[in-house]
């Protein structure tokens, strides 16, 4: 589950009708989770609330917002279940400076940014300017157990118990015009469930955390800890912030996420039906999201979201189908590299 608390609502100068940017704080986003995301029988096991935002210049040297609010409604004719709760890090906000863990993350760096932007003025550039970015990462396992136990006090069926609509509210988001003038703005938010249920076998799951910058330039993850079996079928998610459709540079590095197996020579560019290939280039970091069904076997296996200042994406790699994913999936590898190259998205 993931969604943003960013909205367009400005016509500012200059701005491209068929590919708007975000420009105005909102105080709430939601996403509905139903039998297309987890299974009707799911036991959530684990639960990760992640958050991530930008810093106004007049905050750099305050905490960063640790507390955000949660909430989870399951509509009912007679008995609706609505459980929130505010969820916080542990200890106080972290500032800017502090140092990185898996809990939290920040970046705090100089760039050229515009100022004075308006629907009738482009703004003009300004060298030089701090920018300030914060992530956290949260178990909130506890908010799905009260769910669980709300469910059963009130001799609900178990068969879909968390289905319903969650929503997140009350994160600290700035509109200055660092960051609003040149599609800089963050503020987003992401549910990471591990859950069973016997509609599915036993997975291997693995969550890779970072917070970095990235813009005409490649980074690169590498990921390990793992033990390929034969043919095996991987989905790979990947969350980023502040893509933007259409803006592409030939000079620059192309812009895609490539996969390239231990012990391969090539590299394999990641695609799918909501981030098509096209003559071979796939317009990736768009903020068109990616959603697959957990059932491979369903009519319908994945939906494209849009929304603003967030992308995330799954990548369903079905290596016995796909031959030109096995040489990069191959029995026994144990690692893989995970290359983000961007062209002229300023991506997070």
């Amino acid at each position: 589950m993931f969604n943003s608390n960013i909205d367009n609502k400005l016509d500012l100068f200059g701005e491209d009708p068929d590919n708007p940017q975000g420009d105005t704080c909102v105080d709430e986003s939601l996403f509905t989770l139903t039998d297309f995301h987890i299974p009707e029988d799911a036991i959530i096991e684990k639960a990760y609330l992640i958050w991530m935002g930008a810093v106004d210049p007049s905050k750099f040297d305050d905490p960063t917002d640790n507390s955000v609010k949660l909430k989870f409604m399951q509509e009912s004719e007679f008995d609706p279940v609505i459980h929130e709760e505010t969820v916080k890090s542990e200890g106080t906000g972290k500032l800017l400076t502090d140092e990185n863990s898996f809990e939290f993350e920040s970046l705090y760096f100089q760039d050229d940014v515009k100022n004075g932007c308006s629907e009738s003025e482009p703004g003009e550039t300004v060298e030089g300017q701090y920018l300030g970015y914060f992530t956290y990462r949260v178990d909130v396992t506890a908010f799905f157990d009260e769910i669980q136990k709300v469910n059963y006090d009130e001799a609900k069926p178990e068969q879909g118990m968390y289905y319903g609509t969650y929503s997140f509210s009350d994160l600290d988001c700035t509109e200055h015009d660092n960051y609003r003038c040149d599609n800089k703005m963050m503020s987003g938010w992401a549910l990471v469930l591990i859950y069973r249920s016997k509609y599915m076998q036993n997975k291997h799951l693995y969550l890779y955390n970072g917070f970095s910058y990235i813009s005409a330039d490649v980074s690169t993850a590498s990921v390990n800890g793992f033990d390929l079996p034969k043919y095996p079928v991987v989905r790979l998610s990947a969350m980023t912030a502040n893509g933007v459709a259409g803006a592409y540079s030939v000079d620059l590095p192309p812009e895609a996420i490539f996969l390239q197996g231990e012990g391969s020579t090539s590299r394999f560019r990641l695609s799918n039906d909501c981030n098509p290939m096209m003559d071979g280039f796939v317009e990736v970091f768009n903020s068109r999201s990616s959603i697959t069904n957990w059932d491979h076997d369903a009519t319908e296996t994945i939906k494209c979201v849009s929304s603003f200042g967030i992308d995330v994406d799954t990548f369903l790699l079905d290596s016995e189908k796909d031959i030109n994913l096995q040489e990069h999936l191959k029995k026994g590898n144990t690692s893989m590299e995970i290359r983000f190259s961007v062209n002229e998205d300023e991506l997070f």
